[in-house]
């Protein structure tokens, strides 16, 4: 069953000389400009990702170990069914190299989301419209960050979207067509990323919700059709990420321009992308609601997507979901734009303009701000420790050290599991070589504390914790910081198996 939007489909009569210069009265354009899109945005990713010749972002150093290792090894160093991972492994095939096929998976990955997406908004306006809403996720500068760091959560969007456009549109696939893609789609947007997996049930749930329920005017099945699918993810959320959802909710809503860590750590530019889109889905939401006259299950998707009571004081989950929600956000700015009859430009060259803006996107990424992982790979290729040991490093520097030490494990948490005290490590930063050496000489003599370079000391974890103890109590605490991690690793991150 086709999904019933109220929007005005234009008339786009070619035979008209009065209205020659509309990208509609070319039809066979819609597909050239459309690949004009996916070229030029993967030419631009590409042309980001290789300003570094190492891993970008925070998350790079972990795509290309789990790469490298499905590569060498046939399996990832950490158990997971993100495709990502398995991709960029094979990727590495005609690449030749880990680094490169992780950003060659990314640009592929950002290019395929266009016509997903460009498919999903057909379902709900034409093709002028549907192009132009294209354009905008092409342009758009949260998802550039986001294809940096996030590529399992970005795979699930592509997915999510083909799922979703034939679902909403079953007449327009054969039956085997159409029982083919659905479940696969949806599968690998389950399996991607928790996200899309929350968005894929959410969307299966509303869609039963709106043919069995959506034009019933009983109050009880009305409550219970709301209060079902809300409590299924509610629940969903719990237990799979309840330990972690709960120092992340905030009883005030918020919104990205009013955050000053936001402000101060992204690009304004992303900042204020996030803020309209988040306020158009609640406006779109409400129009919808007005024109058609009665509720429509539909209209609950900005409370899922945009949910507003997420901490916004760093860059963790609220902010993840933010740039997870932008295409759904330019699917709600392209209604606003069509119920409030903004007219479009009716001359090929102002699109032709905003084209050439798509490169601009990447200025949001600054390879200077990444990790520095090439002397992150020199650190770490000086440490030799047995086979059954655990090394504890701070995040990207642990992911460089199985990289280049034959997989050997690394935390950037102390291990939630049974480590033997002989086998348990510390990469640690900012400590006095000097001070440690004179508190314990012997520890020096036995190889259990090593100077690396005036950064960085290898020493054995209870030497580091008595040392921690024994310290000035103002030097031993700042020491305690993200460089040198001392929590426990959650339960809700996935678990490596603990050394023998």
């Amino acid at each position: 069953m086709a999904l019933a939007l109220p929007c005005r489909v234009r008339n786009t009569d070619i035979g008209l000389m009065d209205k020659p210069q509309t990208i509609a009265d070319y039809p066979g354009k819609y597909k050239a400009l459309l690949l004009m899109l996916i070229f030029i945005s993967l030419g631009s990713q590409l042309f980001m990702l290789f300003q570094s010749p190492y891993p970008n972002g925070l998350d790079g150093a972990f795509y290309s170990l789990e790469a490298k290792s499905f590569y060498e090894r046939g399996h990832l160093e950490n158990p997971s069914l993100g495709p990502m991972y398995y991709i960029c492994g094979l990727l590495i095939y005609p690449c030749g190299d880990a680094f490169i096929a992780v950003k060659w998976a990314s640009a592929l990955v950002m290019a395929l989301l266009l016509p997903a997406f460009y498919m999903f908004i057909r379902r709900w306006f034409d093709k002028e419209w549907s192009l132009w809403g294209t354009l905008l996720l092409a342009i758009s500068p949260s998802l550039r960050l986001m294809s940096i760091n996030y590529l399992n959560n970005l795979f699930g969007l592509v997915c999510f979207f083909i799922f979703a456009s034939v679902l909403l549109d079953k007449r327009a696939y054969k039956p085997w067509a159409f029982w083919g893609i659905l479940p696969i789609s949806g599968l690998l947007a389950t399996i991607s990323h928790k996200t899309t997996a929350v968005y894929t049930l959410a969307l299966i749930g509303l869609f039963l919700l709106e043919n069995l329920l959506g034009t019933s005017k009983h109050k009880i099945r009305m409550f219970l059709g709301i209060f079902l699918p809300l409590s299924a993810m509610g629940l969903y959320l719990i237990l799979t990420q309840g330990s972690r959802l709960s120092g992340d909710l905030h009883w005030k809503p918020s919104i990205a321009l009013f955050s000053a860590s936001f402000r101060q750590q992204l690009p304004l530019a992303v900042v204020c992308e996030m803020s309209l889109l988040m306020v158009s889905a609640y406006v779109a939401a409400f129009l919808w609601l007005k024109d058609l006259g009665r509720f429509s299950f539909y209209s609950l998707a900005p409370l899922l997507v945009y949910f507003p009571f997420w901490k916004l004081n760093q860059l963790d989950m609220g902010y993840r979901l933010l740039l997870c929600a932008t295409p759904l956000g330019i699917l709600s700015l392209i209604y606003l734009m069509d119920q409030l009859q903004i007219k479009l430009p009716k001359t090929n060259w102002i699109f032709y303009i905003l084209i050439l803006v798509i490169p601009l996107g990447i200025l949001v990424y600054n390879p200077k701000k990444d990790p520095p992982y090439g002397y992150y790979s020199e650190v770490v290729q000086q440490i030799e420790l047995p086979e059954e040991s655990l090394l504890i490093a701070h995040l990207g520097l642990n992911h460089m050290y199985s990289y280049y030490n034959q997989y050997k494990d690394s935390l950037n948490y102390l291990p939630n599991f049974p480590v033997s005290e002989q086998n348990l490590w510390r990469l640690a930063y900012g400590a006095s070589y000097n001070s440690l050496a004179g508190l314990y000489p012997r520890a020096v003599k036995e190889g259990y504390i090593k100077y690396i370079d005036r950064h960085y000391l290898l020493i054995r974890e209870d030497y580091w914790q008595r040392y921690l103890k024994e310290e000035d109590s103002n030097i031993g605490d700042s020491l305690v910081n993200w460089y040198n991690p001392q929590e426990t690793r959650p339960e809700y991150i996935r678990k490596i198996s603990s050394p023998q």
